[in-house]
Order: C-alpha cells, then structure tokens, then sequence
C-alpha cells in the first residue's frame, strides 16, 4: 500500500547572501486510490504547513524605503486558506491518480503548486473558468458566482475559492494541463502566487 509523502527542503544560507525563507519548499504527495484521503486531512496538512512555513516570518519592519514582510500571523493565515481551498478543489474533482501539493518561497512570494488529474472532456470547462478569471473583474464575478452557485455548487465554473483567493488575498492564478501524464487523463496544475512583501512607504 502507497503511503503520502511529505518532503521538505531548505538551506539556511547561500553565498549570495539569501535568507532561508527564499530557499524553502515543502512538497506533499498523496495517493488516493490506496491510500484514502479525507477534507479533514486536508485541513489538517494546511494548517501544519502553514505554521511550519510562518517560522520563516517575523514581521521584522525593515527601513522605510526597502520592502517590508507581512507579519506571521498573515502568512498563516494566507497559507492555510489558500492551500485548503486548492487541496480540496483537488480531491474534489481529482478522477485517478497521486494528487501534489507543493509550497515555496522564492523572490518575495509564496508559490502554491497544487496537481490532480481530470477527465479530458472537462478540460474546455475547466480552461474557460480560468479564462474568465484573468479577463473579469474578480470583484464583480465573485457576486455573480455566489448567485449561480447555489444552481450547480459541484460545477468547475463556481470558481467560489478561486475568487476568495484573488479578492481576499490579492493572489494571482495560472494553470498548466499536461496530457502525457496518464493515458486516459489529464493532469490538471493549479499555480497561486501570493506576495508575502509591502512596498515600502
């Protein structure tokens, strides 16, 4: 039987002088067809990570005219809501296979890399709600949505979490499909980046 795996890796200094949170990077993989996984697991993992991950984050003011890190306690919180909404969204439309959840923090974000496979017939539904993401105003398409949900809450094109990321948390979305990666599906990634540094004032 298949086990999850959770991998992390960083290094606490470079010699070009970068910090440790811009070396760190946790990867989980889970394997649901042996090995079931449960929404309270996954409310369970993102809570873990996120406070793992807030270890890097002090909240240090810096001076004035150089960026300055969000403090912890919003790091969490982004961390927890964001990867929650993405590992569910995962095992909810997940049809085969290992689902993967990565985190890093590089150049003054956190990159969220969540993959599942889907049918390739939802492939278009799932391409136009992306699409629509990028081109509408997140504002205006989350009431919109909120109103269309309650017809059909199990369709791709509620997009609800997707648009609490960006309104909520100012995150942005991109997503890759990749049809090599199981002859009968297509392996679906979904990429949020949050910015974790305020421009200086």
């Amino acid at each position: 039987m298949s086990e999850h795996r959770i991998r992390v890796s960083h290094q606490m200094t470079t010699e070009s002088g970068e910090s440790l949170a811009e070396q760190s990077s946790m990867m989980v993989t889970f394997h649901p067809d042996s090995y079931p996984l449960h929404w309270e697991s996954c409310g369970q993992l993102a809570e873990f990570i996120s406070h793992y991950t807030g270890l890097f984050f002090d909240g240090q003011t810096r001076p004035a005219n150089e960026a300055e890190t969000l403090h912890r306690s919003e790091v969490e919180d982004a961390i927890n809501y964001i990867l929650l909404e993405l590992m569910q969204n995962a095992l909810k439309f997940n049809t085969a296979g290992d689902i993967e959840a990565k985190i890093e923090i590089h150049e003054g974000e956190l990159r969220f890399h969540v993959g599942n496979q889907i049918r390739p017939e939802d492939v278009p539904d799932v391409e136009a709600v992306f699409q629509e993401l990028l081109t509408e105003d997140p504002g205006e398409l989350l009431i919109r949505r909120i109103e269309e949900n309650a017809a059909d809450p199990d369709s791709y094109r509620s997009g609800l979490g997707f648009l609490t990321i960006m309104n909520d948390y100012g995150a942005s979305l991109a997503w890759s499909f990749d049809e090599d990666a199981h002859p009968d599906h297509v392996r679906l990634t979904i990429i949020t980046c949050f910015p974790v540094l305020r421009s200086g004032t």
